[in-house]
């Protein structure tokens, strides 16, 4: 639906939420993500900035989407990547970086690495987690 709505130039109508959903339901061929990341960055949607989804009742952040994308087809570099360009990552970011790098296997190491790097940041902490307090 996405590619079709670009095929008919109707590229007006896509938001970064519409940006964010085609991302995640890339199928195993990585063509069709890459592609949409280099849309979302000639957009503009790529600047990570948040946009309000009412059925999730938070954030939604195409970054984070992307993050999540790459590592399904190894391509942990390019996570890494869209990772170090957000300015502001939040809780979700830290946690698909850190998936990605666990779910590969090889890379524990880094793993490891980048959870001592999120509780640096003061993400992650028992401080930070709010529903603790309940």
């Amino acid at each position: 639906m996405f590619c079709k709505q670009l095929q008919l130039h109707l590229s007006h109508n896509i938001d970064e939420v519409t940006v964010t959903l085609a991302v995640k339901a890339c199928p195993g061929d990585p063509k069709p993500g890459c592609q949409i990341h280099g849309f979302a960055v000639s957009s503009g949607f790529a600047s990570y900035t948040t946009v309000s989804n009412s059925l999730m009742n938070g954030e939604v952040f195409v970054g984070n989407a992307l993050i999540s994308m790459y590592p399904r087809w190894r391509r942990l570099i390019e996570a890494r990547s869209v990772f170090d360009e957000i300015a502001n990552e939040d809780l979700v970011s830290w946690n698909a970086i850190l998936s990605g790098y666990s779910q590969e296997g090889k890379h524990g190491l880094e793993a490891i690495f980048v959870f001592v790097e999120m509780v640096g940041e003061g993400m992650g902490t028992w401080e930070t987690d709010t529903w603790l307090d309940n």
